[in-house]
């Protein structure tokens, strides 16, 4: 028997489209792959991200708060843990990459195997 679990996140998206950026990057660099749905979760989720036998759901709330959700144990197992917050960082990078671009820098943003380099030119 599974129980359903939520985790909520210090973030609140504003912008879908970075949500979607940083969950495709997370899978890209953790080597897991994007789902539509959640196993043992009836809820509607915005994505998903399988990493072995760990799936991790993700929700943003009507107020805009980032949760995630699954099964209590998959969530709080190591390769729960390296989703979350592997998708925090990467949201938070990729938002900050778009807030220096609306104030007019250039910036360029290139992913290594497991680093960032961001570099923001005047």
């Amino acid at each position: 028997m599974s129980r359903q679990a939520r985790i909520e996140s210090d973030i609140v998206v504003k912008n879908a489209d970075t949500l979607k950026e940083a969950v495709e990057l997370t899978c890209k660099e953790l080597g897991a792959v994007k789902i539509k749905s959640i196993r043992y979760y009836a809820g509607k989720v915005e994505a998903g991200i399988k990493m072995g036998n760990a799936e991790v759901g993700i929700v943003v709330d009507s107020d805009g708060k980032l949760s995630f959700v699954g099964e209590d144990y998959t969530l709080n197992s190591e390769a729960g843990q390296k989703i979350r917050q592997a998708l925090v960082k990467n949201y938070k990078s990729l938002s900050f990459v778009n807030i220096f671009n609306r104030m007019g820098y250039k910036t360029t943003l290139t992913q290594g195997v497991k680093n960032f380099v961001m570099g923001v030119r005047a």
